[in-house]
């Protein structure tokens, strides 16, 4: 077990070198930024960067027929992650140089946190910081695709059609007062969350652990006043959930949807995108122990959300698409912390997958191994 562990770790810094070796050969050899790119050069930017996140998302699927691979991916999938950049180096040095930075340290950090106790705050801060990281290596792609098409004929439509966001711009788009005044924004954010977490509780028809039942409350296997507990889960789900939409909106409406609408047509690209968002989140619900109506139910309602998301992007780009999915976690989270939060451990490490999260950490950690969850966007 140690070897293995060992080995694991290596092969972690052995892909973390990568980043660094690019950044260094970036620096030397940065193309003009006058140089204009063809439509066509799509495979050798944002299609390069693209094969990082559907390689990660396929490699989770790998343990349901090889269960003992568990311990393995984890170490790969992060550091491989931070390949997702590296064709920014192509487009714009410095932008790469920053989430090089960024993602190295997030990780680092998130690891860190884990290994320094097993209180459930450090390691629900923990949580976060590696959620972070994940959020922005999505980002990153969408970065790269941004360049991509600020760097096409300036007199061509795939250019002036494209509705270029930063990061900032979409994190503030998500608490903005004109987006949440929008119907696309406020009714699936209290239709979603209602539907998926009424079926869920007539399906389990069990609220033992309810807040509302057992009069306590808790974070993890921490008890604390109901209030303070409704606060801090309040707290941490907007800020875990606006970056995991963030990542998420920018990643597959600001790249995949948007680059299969613009080769297609916007009916095929949300026919398309319908089944491939819903189906990425599929291990996340198989791993967690759903039933598989609940993994069936769970996959159709993914499907209609995401031509929710689909629509808010086309209406307002990414920040508006962002906004629909934060708020819709941030209720789900709070209706799953007072269905299970009654109860030490019941929502512990909810919100957040597993896989994201070394197995060898994950043994000592303090919450289940086949956790409860009502979100629809675990990250993974």
């Amino acid at each position: 077990m140690k070897s293995r562990r060992l080995n694991n770790h290596l092969l972690a810094i052995l892909l973390c070198l990568i980043p660094l070796l690019a950044a260094a050969a970036g620096l030397c050899a940065a193309p003009a930024e006058s140089e204009t790119l063809q439509r066509e050069e799509f495979w050798k930017y944002p299609g390069l960067s693209l094969t990082v996140p559907a390689a990660g998302n396929l490699v989770n699927f790998l343990p349901l027929a090889v269960p003992e691979s568990g311990d393995l991916i984890p170490w790969v999938i992060y550091p491989s992650q931070l390949l997702a950049h590296l064709p920014l180096y192509g487009l714009n040095v410095p932008k790469a140089l920053w989430y090089t930075g960024m993602e190295l340290l997030l990780p680092a950090a998130g690891i860190g946190l884990m290994a320094a106790g097993s209180n459930d705050f450090l390691q629900d801060g923990s949580a976060l910081l590696l959620g972070a990281y994940q959020s922005v290596t999505q980002f990153s792609v969408y970065e790269v695709y941004r360049e991509f098409r600020s760097r096409t004929p300036p007199e061509d439509a795939y250019r002036r059609d494209f509705n270029s966001r930063s990061f900032g711009e979409v994190l503030r788009g998500e608490f903005s007062v004109s987006s949440l005044r929008k119907a696309i924004v406020w009714i699936p954010t209290l239709l979603g969350p209602a539907l998926l977490s009424g079926y869920r509780l007539l399906a389990e028809g069990d609220t033992e652990s309810a807040v509302w039942s057992t009069g306590s409350a808790y974070i993890g296997d921490t008890e604390v006043h109901p209030a303070a507990g409704f606060a801090y889960t309040l707290g941490r789900s907007l800020a875990a959930m606006s970056l995991v939409g963030i990542g998420e909106e920018a990643l597959y409406r600001g790249v995949i949807y948007e680059e299969i609408k613009t080769r297609t047509s916007r009916r095929t690209a949300r026919m398309i995108d319908a089944l491939l968002f819903p189906a990425i989140h599929l291990p996340g619900d198989i791993y967690a122990g759903f039933s598989t109506g609940t993994v069936a139910f769970q996959f159709i309602w993914r499907a209609g959300m995401t031509l929710v998301f689909d629509e808010a992007y086309d209406q307002g780009g990414v920040p508006l698409a962002a906004a629909v999915h934060m708020w819709s976690d941030v209720l789900l989270l709070l209706v799953q912390w007072l269905a299970y939060g009654g109860v030490p451990g019941g929502t512990a490490g909810s919100g957040n997958s597993l896989w994201m999260v070394p197995l060898d950490y994950a043994e000592a950690a303090p919450w289940p191994q086949q956790g409860l969850t009502l979100r629809f966007s675990i990250p993974l």
